[in-house]
C-alpha cells in the first residue's frame, strides 16, 4: 500500500472507531465531515478527506462543543492543518499532547518467538469493567463503561486483558478496517510498569494481528509509548496535534 494511502487508513481506522463509540446526531453538526463525540473519548474531528475552509459556521461550531472536548489534527495533510490549527487557535484552543502516527507492515514481518503472556480476550459485564478499570489507571483519565460495552459484541473489535501472577495489568483493544488492524488503548498499570509488561503484549498482538491475515497495523503512539514501537519496527508517519480550549475562555 502506497505511503499516502497507509496515512488515510490510520486515521480512518481511528476516526471509525470512534463513531462506533458514538457520536453527535449529524443534525447537531452543521459542517461536513465534521463529528463529535457524545461521551468519552471526548473527540471533535475532521473525516482524512475534508475540505477544511476558514468559515464562521465553523468558528461558531467550536464554541458549541463540551468544554473538554479535544480535537485532532491531522499533520499528515499539511495544507489542511495549518488552516485549522490556526483556526482553533483563534477559538481560543491550546495544544494539549502531541502524538505520532505509526503503522507496521506485516508482509515478511518475522514474529519475534517468545514466552506467550497471559491475555484473554475478554467479552463479560465483568471482564469489561475490569478492563476499563485497568485502562483508566494506565492512562490516569475516566473511561466510560457504557461506552466500552457498547463496542464490546462488534465483531471488527477485541478487547485485550493481559494477566501478571493472576492480576489484571495490561490492556489493549484491536479495530478491524478492511486489511488494517489499529491497536488502541495499550496501557500497562503503574505498579506493573518496567517489567516488560507491553512489549510482551505488543508481541502478543503483532503476532494475533499476523495470525488474523492483517497487511498493515496501525496506531498513535505516545511520546513514552513510541520508542517500543520502534523497537517492534513500526515505521513514523506523521505527528497528530491534539487541541483543547483554554481553560476559562
Amino acid at each position: 500500500m502506497h505511503l499516502d494511502n497507509l496515512n488515510a487508513a490510520n486515521i480512518t481506522n481511528l476516526t471509525s472507531l470512534w463513531k462506533k463509540m458514538g457520536t453527535q446526531p449529524p443534525s447537531i453538526m452543521f459542517i461536513n465531515n465534521f463529528h463529535a463525540s457524545v461521551s468519552w473519548p471526548h473527540r471533535g474531528w475532521f473525516d482524512w478527506t475534508a475540505n477544511i475552509e476558514e468559515t464562521p459556521a465553523l468558528d461558531d461550531l467550536l464554541f458549541q462543543l463540551q468544554r473538554g472536548c479535544i480535537i485532532p489534527v491531522w499533520r499528515g495533510q499539511l495544507d489542511h492543518s495549518l488552516v485549522l490549527e490556526r483556526i482553533l487557535t483563534d477559538a481560543r484552543f491550546e495544544l494539549s499532547f502531541q502524538q505520532t502516527a505509526m503503522y507496521l507492515t506485516l508482509e515478511n514481518y518475522r514474529v519475534a518467538d517468545h514466552l506467550k503472556p497471559d491475555v484473554v480476550t475478554i467479552r463479560s459485564e465483568r471482564d469489561i469493567e475490569t478492563w476499563t478499570r485497568v485502562a483508566a489507571q494506565s492512562f490516569n483519565y475516566e473511561i466510560d463503561v457504557s461506552v466500552i460495552q457498547h463496542i464490546a459484541d462488534d465483531p471488527d473489535v477485541q478487547l485485550l486483558l493481559a494477566y501478571v501472577d493472576s492480576q489484571p495489568a495490561a490492556t489493549a483493544l484491536l479495530f478491524r478496517t478492511e486489511d488494517i488492524i489499529g491497536i488502541h488503548q495499550v496501557g500497562v498499570s503503574e505498579q506493573y510498569r518496567g517489567k516488560g509488561v507491553a512489549k510482551s503484549l505488543m508481541l502478543y498482538v503483532i503476532k494475533r494481528c499476523h495470525a488474523l491475515a492483517a497487511k498493515h497495523i496501525t496506531l498513535q503512539a505516545s511520546a513514552a509509548g513510541e520508542p517500543l514501537y520502534r523497537n517492534l519496527g513500526f515505521k513514523q508517519q506523521f505527528m497528530i496535534q491534539n487541541y483543547q480550549r483554554v481553560i476559562g475562555n
